[in-house]
């Protein structure tokens, strides 16, 4: 789907066989809520999703990939509102938010919680905030490139609303079923790891088996990988 205007859910929900979906140079979000509808209704068997050159707000987007709970393949080209790039703890079984929902509030939690971490100052970790983008737990394979102002965000977001506590230095390691990870051109991706006092460090969780890192600044920060993977 290329240059495709938003589309209303109920279109979209005949395609119930549906698993690989490209969404490409689309301005805005491409399946838009209305006014009075619920996240919860529309839930789609989508396994492989590719989103590439979309001005998207990084909450847009979040919200975009809770309408795919089956999602275990992303690649994400050339989105330039996005700025950091976090994992959302996983969903409780016995909560009945909406798991779009509870995205997006993730998301708003975490934008919070920098905020009040910079107090007065408004730095680049205040800035990726605004920007952050929050991957479902279930991902297998990720693939992300030419996203220039990217970076890993070195925290996890909790899935309690009421505590609105953020993690620390966790990176991937919420992506508990991640086996393939492909980076480039990149530059800033591992960032807030370079200034971090964790360092060196291995954001990425040990059910990984491929990584591939190109074009990205700071790789000496992360620990040998013979330490990881004998």
């Amino acid at each position: 789907m290329k240059r495709c205007p938003p589309l209303h859910l109920h279109h979209f929900q005949i395609l119930s066989s549906l698993k690989t979906l490209e969404l490409r140079n689309s301005r805005g979000i491409v399946f838009p809520l209305v006014e009075g509808e619920g996240h919860a209704e529309y839930q789609f068997p989508i396994e492989c999703l590719t989103i590439g050159w979309s001005d998207a707000s990084a909450k847009e987007l979040t919200q975009q990939l809770a309408y795919f709970r089956k999602l275990s393949d992303l690649s994400v080209l050339s989105c330039e509102k996005i700025t950091g790039l976090g994992v959302a703890e996983k969903e409780k079984q016995a909560t009945a938010t909406p798991v779009a929902s509870s995205f997006a509030m993730e998301a708003d939690d975490a934008q919070i919680e920098q905020h009040q971490l910079q107090d007065d100052t408004r730095g680049e970790e205040e800035i990726a905030a605004e920007g952050l983008l929050l991957l479902p737990p279930q991902i297998q394979k990720l693939r992300i490139s030419l996203c220039r102002e990217l970076s890993l965000c070195s925290i996890t977001v909790n899935h309690n609303r009421e505590a609105g506590r953020i993690g620390g230095g966790q990176g991937f390691q919420g992506l508990c079923s991640l086996q393939l990870l492909e980076i480039s051109y990149c530059p800033r991706f591992l960032s807030s790891y370079s200034s971090s006092s964790f360092s060196p460090c291995f954001p990425f969780p040990a059910s990984l088996e491929h990584l591939s890192l190109g074009g990205v600044d700071g790789i000496e920060t992360l620990l040998p990988l013979s330490q990881i993977y004998p």
